[in-house]
């Protein structure tokens, strides 16, 4: 069982190749370098596996304000917003 509670985990990096096939138009991923629910680790094998199936992921390190340095919602509201403004 991992930290959320929940038995069925899963892993993000199974599903890079079908990512990649959907050819998304931009893939940003933000990621607090002191994360303790996902190491920072981590997120930076799921950026290279999405690249490896030729997905151009756009990483950005930030900090989260949150105690476990995991929530990044309202800085995820904003990079949302602005790739809209960029359309």
């Amino acid at each position: 069982m991992d930290v959320t509670g929940y038995a069925d985990f899963v892993d993000p990096i199974d599903y890079a190749s079908e990512i990649a096939r959907r050819q998304p138009k931009r893939v940003i991923m933000l990621t607090d370098p002191m994360d303790r629910i996902v190491e920072a680790r981590f997120q930076n094998e799921f950026k290279a596996a999405l690249n490896d199936a030729g997905v151009n992921v756009e990483q950005r390190k930030i900090a989260a304000a949150d105690t476990d340095r995991h929530n990044l919602r309202h800085a995820a509201i904003i990079a949302g917003l602005a790739c809209r403004i960029d359309e």
